[in-house]
């Protein structure tokens, strides 16, 4: 199972400004990790590239977890459903969003889908 993280909807789930940015972004780049790999799990975590100049995706990887920053001109959820698009097996990724928009598109590309909520809730279970 491949999960597609939509990273600033997760971001502030736990962060209401009180931190820069960066900062936040570096805290659950940080969680994430540990819990893909104490899980055994495949994480995307995907954020908008609001001001990058690139013309494709910004990739790192953090062991089983992949940070993608989005192109220039587009966002992260329209890089999410062209994953889910172009995957030969749309079933076996879940999008991780509380998008109501998002998650009915993904959905209807027959990929699975959880809140951030339920998501926060699965890991916990998980451990």
């Amino acid at each position: 199972m491949l999960y597609l993280i939509d990273g600033y909807n997760l971001l502030f789930k736990f962060f209401h400004s009180e931190k820069n940015i960066q900062t936040q972004r570096n805290l659950v780049i940080q969680m994430l990790q540990e819990k893909s790999s104490y899980l055994n799990l495949n994480f995307h975590l995907i954020f908008d590239a609001h001001h990058q100049e690139e013309i494709v995706a910004h990739k790192s990887e953090a062991g089983r977890l992949k940070i993608i920053y989005t192109p220039k001109g587009q966002t992260a959820d329209d890089y999410i459903l062209e994953r889910v698009f172009l995957s030969k097996t749309p079933s076996q990724i879940t999008v991780i969003t509380s998008d109501n928009s998002l998650a009915f598109q993904a959905k209807n590309m027959l990929s699975q889908t959880k809140s951030i909520d339920d998501f926060i809730d699965f890991l916990n279970e998980k451990e």
